[in-house]
């Protein structure tokens, strides 16, 4: 497309390629990818089948999807999901166009819900005992939905939901703040806003480091001391029992959502909020 594209635009408005286009031609292809892979083509074989896929994957997303213009992200989007080995990380992510900076501090990915049912539906089948077989609404509600979308390889942690009267939690099921990590680090404050849509047949999921400082929640500081001891002895005892661990790390959790918008930071955290609500609605 040579315009640029609200995620709010129905598809009818935008591309001749419909989801049902794309599905059926990337479903077929990795089917077809997976038997080559198992008849034992060589590396050289497979990496030129590999690149002719997603190729065609970029071309159609792009003629579905649109292509945005977005100030201090790259001008090519990545593809969100390649037709790479299965053992490579993000195979099994939603399939979208990302955008992001050069630091991955702000992102931005653009999908369609009908791609996003089929996807969530497929992952249920494939992995029985996950967060996808609670079905395609409750998972934009989760905090692994960034991991197979905006997070990289690493994984979002939310601390607490924002409820903003200016947001219509109809079309954004989740706006929150949290941390993005690899590893359990403790507990830092909170430096990352998360934002999910699902509108006129569309999803999107952004990301975006918050801007104001956000200081120790004094009513929580025991909550939160309590967590850190007894993470210290379970990082430090072989086969020590987490049950305990993640009581007091809930419990820390709630008392920071249940406190969170008593602070003075709050209302320059919500219009963060509001601005990436807005960022969302008209990426630029």
């Amino acid at each position: 497309m040579a315009s640029v594209v609200s995620v709010l635009l129905p598809m009818a408005a935008q591309a001749a390629t419909s989801s049902e286009d794309y599905l059926a031609y990337i479903d077929g292809a990795r089917a077809k990818l997976a038997q080559e892979e198992a008849a034992g083509k060589s590396i050289e074989e497979m990496g030129k089948a590999f690149d002719e896929v997603g190729a065609k994957q970029r071309s159609l997303l792009e003629d579905l999807l649109g292509k945005l213009k977005i100030k201090g992200m790259a001008d090519e989007p990545m593809v969100s999901a390649g037709p790479a080995y299965t053992t490579d990380i993000g195979y099994d992510n939603l399939d979208g166009l990302l955008y992001a900076d050069d630091e991955m501090t702000r992102t931005l990915l653009v999908t369609t819900r009908r791609i996003y049912d089929h996807w969530v539906a497929a992952e249920a089948k494939s992995k029985p005992d996950s967060m996808f077989v609670d079905g395609a609404d409750k998972v934009l509600q989760y905090d692994d939905l960034v991991f197979y979308t905006v997070g990289g390889d690493a994984s979002f942690t939310g601390y607490a939901d924002l409820s903003l009267g200016s947001i219509d939690s109809n079309v954004f099921p989740r706006i929150s703040v949290g941390t993005l990590s690899q590893d359990d680090d403790g507990l830092p404050e909170p430096n990352i806003l998360l934002a999910v849509k699902s509108d006129g047949g569309k999803v999107a999921i952004a990301t975006t480091l918050i801007k104001t400082q956000l200081k120790p929640i004094k009513a929580c500081a025991k909550a939160k001391a309590a967590r850190e001891a007894e993470w210290k002895k379970v990082v430090t005892t072989d086969g020590a029992d987490s049950t305990k661990l993640g009581e007091l790390t809930d419990a820390y959790y709630d008392c920071y959502a249940d406190n969170l918008d008593k602070q003075k930071e709050f209302d320059a955290l919500s219009k963060e909020a509001e601005a990436l609500a807005a960022f969302i609605n008209n990426p630029k």
